[in-house]
């Protein structure tokens, strides 16, 4: 397996523009919360993608699914912190980071194995990654 591969995964791909979205959001955020609420935000960001391609990377498929699992929490963390921001702060636009969210947590799911599958097949994902539940 080659080790750049993530490079060609659609999840690293919508992670990465998860990442960069929150970056460039998260600047919308008061300057006071530099080391607070902006620095979780970016980490949980940079986290996802940063998985997928450590899983990829390790080369095994039992590390695959681990990192996959890593990002799955990455992502969760990152939706509690953007839920967070709504409610303190009106200064970020979320509509895209939550729709992003979604489709991401998705596209992890199926990548699980089988038996995790059952939390991902009620929707179907369509090549702009939207999705719609059967």
């Amino acid at each position: 397996m080659d080790p750049r591969a993530f490079r060609e995964s659609e999840t690293w791909k919508l992670g990465m523009d998860l990442a960069e979205k929150v970056y460039r959001e998260a600047d919308r955020l008061p300057e006071h919360e530099q080391l607070g609420l902006i620095m979780e935000m970016r980490q949980s960001a940079i986290r996802i993608p940063s998985a997928i391609a450590e899983g990829h990377g390790r080369g095994t498929e039992d590390d695959r699914h681990r990192f996959c699992q890593v990002a799955l929490g990455a992502l969760a963390r990152l939706e509690s912190e953007v839920l967070l921001q709504e409610r303190i702060y009106d200064s970020m636009h979320v509509g895209d980071i939550h729709f992003m969210i979604d489709n991401l947590r998705i596209l992890l799911l199926r990548e699980l194995d089988s038996y995790e599958l059952d939390d991902a097949s009620e929707f179907d994902i369509d090549d702009d990654f939207g999705f719609e539940q059967n």
